[in-house]
């Protein structure tokens, strides 16, 4: 009999086809509102950096996807998992860049190296730290003796999980009802700050426990 946490990595796994479909369905609902607002035989350029903004928004559908697989994902394997927060950085850094790059690109054109300029090269910056820290992450889970501690813990992990399932709860049920106001951006916020706050007081847990140093930087 399957377990609920293996019905809901398998509900998950079905719905990935379903939202990259939804973000390019969102895309393109974009650019035909685009071109109403701004005509690409008349302004090419203008209607190019604005498709770039707008690459925001599928960007937001996919990490709202990431999110939601990070959270099913967590009692089967903890090096996947960190490998998904990982991913899931790395996304909302290049979210962040499209979305600032109408206001980047105007101020690039009149040759200003200022606020916008300045955090884009930081962002550019960051999104080649993150994805080398991606890569060295995948490299050091090879080793037998960091799987060694990633196949651990299944119980304190089902309990995260757990938990993470209940704050994806909580968050719906604040943004919708209380602040009536839904964000996807503001969701996934709710969701990783939440889960940090799991994952830092398991972590004091295992401190209490007296783990080995090994372990207990392997899980900080």
């Amino acid at each position: 009999m399957r377990r609920p946490v293996d019905k809901l990595v398998h509900l998950q796994e079905k719905a990935k086809p379903l939202f990259a479909i939804i973000a390019l369905i969102l895309y393109a609902a974009s650019l035909i509102s685009l071109m109403q607002e701004t005509s690409p035989t008349k302004d090419l350029n203008g209607f190019m950096v604005e498709a770039l903004v707008r690459l925001s928004l599928p960007f937001g559908v996919i990490l709202l996807q990431e999110t939601l697989e990070l959270i099913t994902i967590i009692s089967g394997s903890m090096l996947r998992s960190t490998g998904q927060q990982f991913q899931i950085v790395a996304l909302v850094l290049v979210r962040s860049f499209f979305k600032d790059f109408g206001k980047l690109n105007a101020e690039v054109a009149t040759g200003g190296f200022d606020a916008y300029s300045q955090k884009a090269v930081v962002k550019l910056i960051a999104i080649v730290l993150m994805t080398a820290l991606m890569i060295c992450f995948r490299k050091l889970s090879e080793h037998s003796s960091v799987q060694k501690y990633g196949q651990k813990g299944h119980r304190i992990n089902l309990y995260k999980e757990m938990g993470a399932i209940l704050l994806v709860c909580v968050a719906l049920v604040n943004l919708a009802a209380i602040e009536k106001s839904f964000t996807i951006m503001a969701f996934i916020s709710i969701i990783f700050t939440g889960m940090i706050i799991i994952d830092a007081a398991f972590f004091i847990v295992s401190i209490a426990g007296g783990h080995s140093f090994n372990k207990l930087m392997f899980e900080g």
